[in-house]
């Protein structure tokens, strides 16, 4: 009998803990505004900012879903947020195509200069173009949300 309970306290507990992890996975992939003192950006649904120790990137976020085939290995739609000192402005939205892993890539960037720091924050997001419809939406959030503070 004593196992019994023992049992169905440890099942408890096991679908507790469960329901904890998948909510909070659940919420890793909600938008959500980013800031840091310089920038703020909104990050989209479906999107993850991975925890990465040393990061040349100021911000990184990324799709859940990987390309197909030859793209298996690259995210279908990323986007990161690079700090350079001095003034480089650019005030319209670059798009460029670069190849990756021998894969078409669609790079669209936006760049922001703090004056008063002397400093510029580009903003570069690319896409797998089979999924360029998919994050139409999800593209223009971060381009319009990118501003500095």
């Amino acid at each position: 009998m004593e196992i019994l309970i023992v049992g169905f306290i440890i099942v408890a507990l096991m679908a507790y803990v469960s329901t904890k992890i998948k909510k909070a996975a659940r919420e890793a992939y909600e938008q959500e505004v980013f800031e840091t003192e310089h920038f703020r950006i909104t990050k989209p649904n479906d999107f993850i900012i991975p925890v990465k120790e040393g990061s040349e990137s100021k911000f990184e976020t990324y799709s859940k879903e990987f390309g197909e085939d030859e793209a298996d290995k690259l995210n279908q739609c990323r986007a990161t947020v690079k700090e350079k000192d001095g003034v480089k402005y650019d005030p319209a939205v670059i798009e460029t195509e670069t190849v990756e892993q021998n894969i078409t890539v669609k790079t669209l960037s936006k760049t922001l200069v703090n004056k008063k720091l002397k400093k510029s924050f580009e903003l570069e997001i690319s896409v797998l173009p089979d999924y360029e419809e998919k994050f139409a939406e999800a593209i223009k959030l971060m381009l319009d949300s990118f501003s500095l503070k």
